[in-house]
């Protein structure tokens, strides 16, 4: 099943913007989906939708010179991370209920765990030998 190609949105996306190598996520989505609960499938489809429409809106926003104020910025780079898409990984063999997933304190810890990334970034930027 070409999964990729019936569930993903990049027919919303520009044209001529290529996104993903669709058969590389078709090779894991296949080695996946066998270890995965209906649940955590459910769950890594809409976040991982998620990051590939934030990782468009910056490729949009870099095209068009768009600079963000400081709280959009961070609401993107959230998404961008794909610390959520990851974080669900971490549910294989798992079979976490949906009420447990939204719970407001697991809420809070997808998005600092995402800010901790952020901030690892930006700390680590100017000791980076390409951005000195």
């Amino acid at each position: 099943m070409d999964w990729w190609r019936s569930h993903a949105t990049v027919g919303t996306w520009p044209s001529d913007i290529k996104l993903l190598n669709l058969s590389n996520c078709n090779r894991f989505w296949e080695r996946t989906i066998p270890h995965a609960s209906a649940k955590t499938q459910k769950r890594f489809i809409a976040t991982f939708i998620g990051y590939q429409d934030a990782v468009m809106q910056q490729t949009i926003d870099r095209r068009e010179g768009r600079i963000r104020d400081i709280n959009s910025y961070l609401d993107l780079r959230r998404d961008t991370s794909a610390m959520r898409p990851s974080l669900v990984l971490m549910e294989i063999g798992l079979d976490i209920p949906d009420e447990v997933i939204s719970h407001p304190a697991i809420e809070v810890m997808f998005s600092t765990s995402a800010d901790m990334v952020i901030i690892n970034n930006v700390s680590s930027f100017s000791v980076e030998p390409n951005n000195i």
